[in-house]
């Protein structure tokens, strides 16, 4: 997102799409400035310069940007969509003892960062259009932050009992899930090359 104007900025590395939202501008920048100003996570990283204009992370505004990957996709019929997520944790229901507005607050972040909802939107579009489409998200039995390098090993362990490589004698949903997204992906489409 841009700082000055809090507008959503795409960096691409190919043409406009006819059907992309009318406005748009392409930024000229290396894959290292947008890599840094796609990052650029409020509170732990500081904003990225990129053509005299300073970006952050949009993750507030669109924290499963899977719409947008949609309308930039290739005039061609893809034969399927792969969603990744980073982890999902969901704090054990409790009893609050926070003030209303705290509450409120964190009531409202929960919601702007939600990728559930935008998960099973997108998917309820792929099944009329009988497009195959898989997401991945493992489940996280604690909370690791974004600056919780030191947590990686537990994050890589939790991924791998999410996707069933821990026992790959138990049946697992996620796993043949997976399985089938690989025969998707290495699939021959019927459809025009894509051009970039």
């Amino acid at each position: 997102m841009r700082q000055d104007n809090e507008e959503t900025v795409l960096f691409r590395d190919h043409p406009i799409p006819d059907d992309a939202p009318s406005g748009e501008e392409p930024v000229n920048c290396t894959i290292l400035e947008a890599a840094r100003a796609t990052s650029a996570a409020p509170f732990y990283f500081p904003t990225a310069k990129v053509g005299g204009i300073k970006y952050f992370d949009g993750g507030l505004e669109n924290n499963n940007p899977i719409d947008k990957v949609w309308v930039e996709r290739a005039p061609v019929r893809p034969n399927c969509v792969l969603s990744l997520g980073t982890g999902m944790f969901k704090a054990s229901p409790r009893k609050r003892f926070v003030p209303g507005f705290m509450d409120k607050t964190a009531k409202i972040l929960s919601n702007l960062t939600n990728v559930q909802d935008r998960h099973k939107n997108f998917a309820r579009n792929m099944a009329k259009e009988n497009i195959a489409y898989f997401r991945f998200d493992p489940k996280l039995e604690v909370k690791i932050n974004l600056d919780d390098h030191a947590k990686m090993h537990e994050l890589e362990r939790m991924t791998e009992e999410y996707l069933g490589l821990d026992n790959e004698d138990t049946p697992n949903e996620v796993r043949e899930n997976l399985k089938a997204c690989a025969k998707k992906l290495v699939e021959v489409s019927d459809g025009p090359v894509c051009p970039y």
